[in-house]
């Protein structure tokens, strides 16, 4: 009997500590990797918006090369931009006048026309797209499109898997550790009071 209701005590203690310390872990996971999608939207849009003011000028007198050299020198600053695409609206064709990155990427982004995240070769992309106009005259001059990977995004997310596992791994030990005790302490009363009848039977 005071083996069962160990057992009992035990399991019941286990399946706590377990479901609290998985609750835990699909929260912080999911609050990281809330906090991470934040963070390159934040910059991404940053950089969207700040890149279509400062070419504004650039585009409107067709100085491409110049365009080309300044996306080369921001996709040099940050390995998690994979492509950044401009776009002439002046052209026939809205043309893409410069750009960095891989072709296909670009050619897969041409009509995005909002911020979304994409699937590319396997990999996730988030695209920003900005219009470019000059402040004071109500023009569209081209397009912005910057796509940044989310690749390390993942690979935090999978940094932070392993460290709950580890902590849950711990909470375990410790949750088994802790039912071993209070179990004991629970029964050692019942364990007296069962000798006590046994000696006066």
């Amino acid at each position: 009997l005071c083996l069962s209701i160990r057992w009992k005590i035990f399991i019941a203690m286990m399946i706590v500590a377990i479901g609290v310390t998985s609750g835990v872990a699909q929260f912080a996971i999911w609050q990281q990797e809330d906090i991470i999608k934040k963070n390159v939207e934040t910059t991404g849009r940053f950089i969207a918006s700040s890149l279509a003011d400062h070419i504004a000028e650039l585009l409107a007198q067709s100085q491409y090369f110049e365009i080309r050299e300044i996306l080369h020198g921001i996709q040099q600053k940050d390995d998690r931009i994979r492509l950044i695409a401009v776009n002439d609206a002046t052209t026939p064709r809205h043309e893409v006048v410069a750009a960095v990155g891989d072709d296909l990427w670009i050619t897969h982004t041409q009509d995005i026309f909002a911020d979304r995240i994409v699937r590319i070769n396997g990999i996730d992309h988030y695209i920003f797209f900005e219009p470019v106009q000059i402040r004071e005259v109500d023009k569209l001059l081209g397009m912005v499109r910057i796509g940044l990977s989310m690749d390390f995004m993942h690979e935090r997310l999978g940094q932070t898997r392993d460290s709950m596992l580890a902590i849950m791994a711990l909470a375990i030990a410790l949750a088994l550790l802790l039912a071993y005790g209070v179990s004991n302490a629970l029964l050692k009363p019942l364990h007296i009071l069962t000798r006590g009848i046994l000696k006066i039977a």
